[in-house]
């Protein structure tokens, strides 16, 4: 208990030098622990079976309709025909109503 009082003794500016010493020391010994902890984590960590137990994206297909990609493929070439011709400043009235159909489905 000497020491603490002797500790306590001193002026205020070497009192903060002592703790920031003690707080860098504690860091650096909690990182140091919390490196060795990374690299045991990292080692025996298996690659392999954590890709076997994920599945980004399911496989399967079910519900799919290819009618409907043919479908949005058709009304995106009536649209691009029709921006074509916005572009080309060659519009019409039923164009336009066209348009608005196509952009409203």
């Amino acid at each position: 208990m000497d020491f603490f009082k002797k500790i306590q003794n001193l002026p205020e500016f070497q009192r903060k030098i002592i703790f920031w010493i003690i707080l860098a020391l504690v860091a650096i010994i909690a990182f140091s622990f919390w490196v060795a902890r990374a690299k045991q984590k990292l080692k025996s960590f298996g690659e392999k079976e954590f890709f076997e137990k994920i599945e980004p994206f399911p496989r399967e297909t079910e519900g799919f309709q290819t009618e409907d990609l043919e479908e949005n493929l058709e009304m995106f070439k009536e649209a691009k025909e029709i921006m074509d011709k916005i572009e080309q400043e060659e519009i019409s009235p039923e164009d336009l109503e066209d348009l608005k159909e196509i952009m409203l489905e």
